[in-house]
């Protein structure tokens, strides 16, 4: 490190970076222990939508709840019950290596955008499967 910048290089070899990352600066905050994987919480249904001002409603995606872990130049994509999912949201863990913090965890869905501003559901079978999928996109909570 010289200066507060760290080169590193990238795992992932994606078509913006083609496997090196030329520059990240060094993170400024409070250093405090990394907590590590986080178990989300899960929506709750109810019967009745509760009405008010002081009520908010989000948008359901049609997606995969994922936690992007960032943590010494190190991106981690974990499923919400903790699987390391890295190599099958590759495009979502290159994304991720550019937010400017040294550690964060980031709660999100990854989704597909659809044509008409809508998210698809993640369309491959990769449950079963150790390929990438076709999720492209996090959107954070």
């Amino acid at each position: 490190m010289k200066g507060g910048i760290r080169t590193y290089s990238c795992r992932f070899r994606c078509a913006s970076c083609d496997g090196v990352r030329a520059q990240k600066a060094g993170a400024i905050g409070t250093k405090a222990p990394f907590p590590g994987f986080i178990e989300p919480e899960s929506a709750t249904s109810i019967g009745k939508v509760p009405s008010g001002d002081r009520w908010l409603h989000e948008i359901k995606f049609d997606g995969y709840r994922v936690q992007v872990h960032l943590r010494d130049a190190a991106v981690k994509v974990f499923t919400r019950r903790g699987n390391d999912w890295t190599n099958r949201f590759r495009k979502i863990a290159s994304d991720a290596w550019h937010v400017n913090a040294g550690s964060a965890i980031i709660d999100g869905e990854a989704v597909v955008p659809a044509a008409d501003g809508t998210t698809e559901l993640v369309h491959s079978p990769f449950a079963f499967s150790p390929v990438p999928t076709d999720a492209d996109c996090c959107i954070a909570f």
